[in-house]
């Protein structure tokens, strides 16, 4: 059929022999089977390969994530199935108001000012007796009264000029005494200037130097550990006027925190005009010094006191025609009637009026404290803190002279979280004080109510919180004239405070 093909069709002969390709040469038995050689990857298929072995990762963590989602369906399908379980609804989480610092801040015009406010009400019980003067015995004085205060303190820790005001009760005639009786009719209480002073402190370290002027807190040294302070010379709610310079002379905190300070004050106590006829005029001045050295276990003070004019407003008028007076006499400004009592007296003129037995008093004032921490979370790390007070007069009588007093003062507790105990002081306190120690009028009027007394006085106060403090205070000593009348008083105090 082929060749019968090609004799029909001659032309397809040549068309075959070009499509159909020659065979190959048979091979010779010397010929070599040839070696295949692998092709190089390409970058492309390298890439290609990258991205296969990532999506394969990638669809293996897909199956991981569907089980997971399952499972969990599973669960809840499970936990749906189940009865609900009741759980009691807590019971309201009542969060008590945080108590606010004392005193409250807040600042006017850029300048920060802080207002604080105490009240205290007490209750007194004094057995008293007067052999000397009244010739009574074993009478009783009891009652309730209070004290009532309003400052505002200008400027912080950082001002230049810093200033303070305050409102006391009553400290008239008295200026020991600011509590007023309950039981006046209901009549409102008189309120008095207390404070009104402005330190002025130039330097970066505004502890350095300070000068304060006006009616101040003050600024002796009088016992730095827990609450109970020396009044053998100041009583604690005096507020003398006049000026004092504070000066830091060394610091050194790498000494056991060793300081050294001084305070040089004039205070204006009296000031009579200077008219016909009226005896003794001028002021009633006191200067004085302190150098106080202190650590971190002990401090030492040393003061001396110059007291001058003390018959200021003395007036002893002589008889006139027919052996009549036109004037009346009059005593010292600081010996009159409602301040506190013991100095030595003497009557001046035909008149009899009473004056100190000297004009000036010069009084040497030593005072040691001994401070003992003790290291305990539970107990607020508490502290015990013993104190000496001495005074010498050299201005006076031999056997009025002298005085001291002796102070153990404990404290337990503070407001940290780890103490079981809110502040908790205890104290107790002996002093011996001649008539002429110090002048009376500004002295302790607790106990001795100012000078010549011997006694002892203890007490015991606790912070319930931090702004309310109940207290009880009991004295036992024999006071003036010549520590001969016994009294015997009790203090029951609770204070709040903002």
């Amino acid at each position: 059929m082929l060749s019968l093909g090609l004799l029909l069709f001659p032309g397809l002969a040549g068309t075959a022999a070009a499509q159909v390709p020659p065979p190959p040469p048979p091979p010779t038995p010397n010929d070599a089977p040839a070696t295949i050689l692998p092709t190089p990857a390409s970058e492309a298929d390298r890439r290609a390969t990258e991205m296969e072995e990532k999506l394969r990762l990638l669809q293996q963590s897909n199956e991981e994530m569907r089980r997971q989602i399952e499972l969990i369906r599973q669960q809840q399908e499970a936990a749906r199935a189940q009865p609900p379980v009741v759980v009691p609804e807590p019971a309201p989480v009542v969060v008590a108001p945080a108590a606010a610092t004392a005193p409250v801040s807040t600042t006017v015009l850029g300048v920060p000012i802080k207002f604080s406010g105490a009240m205290t009400l007490r209750y007194d019980y004094w057995h008293n007796s007067d052999l000397t003067d009244t010739l009574t015995s074993n009478y009783v004085n009891n009652g309730f009264l209070q004290r009532i205060r309003f400052g505002a303190d200008f400027g912080d820790m950082k001002s230049l000029l810093v200033a303070g005001l305050r409102l006391s009760t009553n400290e008239n005639p008295n200026p020991t005494i600011p509590f007023v009786f309950l039981g006046d009719t209901f009549r409102s209480a008189a309120f008095g200037l207390d404070q009104a002073w402005i330190a002025i402190r130039p330097l970066n370290d505004r502890s350095i130097i300070s000068l304060t002027l006006g009616r101040m807190p003050n600024q002796t040294w009088r016992g730095s550990a827990g609450t109970i302070r020396t009044e053998m010379i100041w009583d604690d709610d005096v507020n003398p006027a006049g000026l004092a310079l504070k000066v830091k002379l060394l610091d050194l905190p790498q000494a056991l925190d060793f300081k050294l300070e001084n305070l040089v004050a004039y205070y204006q106590v009296q000031a009579t005009q200077d008219q016909r006829f009226v005896g003794l005029t001028g002021n009633t001045g006191l200067f004085e010094e302190q150098l106080k050295a202190s650590t971190k276990y002990a401090t030492a003070a040393l003061a001396f006191y110059d007291w001058e004019n003390l018959n200021n407003g003395l007036s002893s008028p002589g008889l006139g025609v027919g052996g009549v007076s036109v004037q009346q006499p009059t005593d010292a400004s600081l010996l009159r009637s409602g301040l506190n009592t013991g100095n030595s007296r003497l009557a001046y003129g035909p008149m009899s009026a009473v004056g100190f037995s000297s004009n000036h008093f010069r009084i040497l004032n030593p005072t040691v404290q001994a401070h003992v921490p003790f290291g305990s979370d539970a107990l607020g790390n508490p502290d015990v803190a013993l104190m000496f007070d001495y005074a010498y007069n050299f201005s006076a009588r031999k056997d009025h002279r002298g005085g001291f007093g002796l102070t153990l003062n404990t404290r337990v507790g503070d407001y940290e979280p780890k103490s079981k105990l809110n502040p908790l002081n205890a104290w107790v306190t002996y002093r011996f004080v001649r008539s002429d120690v110090t002048v009376a009028a500004l002295a302790d009027s607790d106990l001795g109510v100012g000078t010549d007394y011997k006694g002892v006085e203890a007490g015991v106060s606790y912070r319930i919180i931090k702004h309310l403090m109940p207290a009880i205070s009991y004295f036992d000593y024999y006071g003036f004239p010549l520590m001969t009348n016994h009294a015997q008083r009790l203090f029951l105090d609770v204070t709040g405070e903002f």
